[in-house]
């Protein structure tokens, strides 16, 4: 399944939905996301409209609601993302992004204590 970049509006519509582990009714989603963000119905269903039509949510109709599952997982796209960034911002070098955060002083030496541990265990893995 090809999985497409998403604009942030709708990106919080499907973090919601990942975040209910379950099949979750619009009036559900509608409810969220007017507390959340003060969105309108409208605004809501046109992005799950989207959501629909980009192949990321599934759809069931039951009784007067309609039911939303995830059709890509949430970790699938998190790799997706994760990737998209590494690649645009740090020509694919994950030691190229940890060197641009260790620069910036975003690593701490407790973090970067256990990226160490972290890199040893692999090694010993292989």
């Amino acid at each position: 399944m090809q999985i497409s970049k998403l604009p942030h509006s709708e990106l919080q519509v499907m973090q919601f939905i990942w975040s209910q582990n379950k099949k979750i009714s619009s009036k559900d989603v509608i409810l969220e996301m007017e507390e959340k963000n003060s969105w309108k119905q409208t605004t809501t269903l046109t992005l799950i409209s989207r959501l629909i039509k980009r192949d990321f949510l599934s759809v069931e109709k039951i009784g007067r609601y309609s039911y939303y599952e995830p059709k890509i997982a949430e970790k699938d796209y998190i790799q997706f993302e994760t990737n998209n960034f590494i690649d645009s911002f740090y020509q694919g070098s994950l030691k190229n992004m940890l060197s641009s955060l260790n620069d910036n002083h975003k690593i701490k030496k407790d973090e970067l204590k256990d990226i160490q541990e972290w890199l040893e265990n692999l090694k010993e893995d292989k």
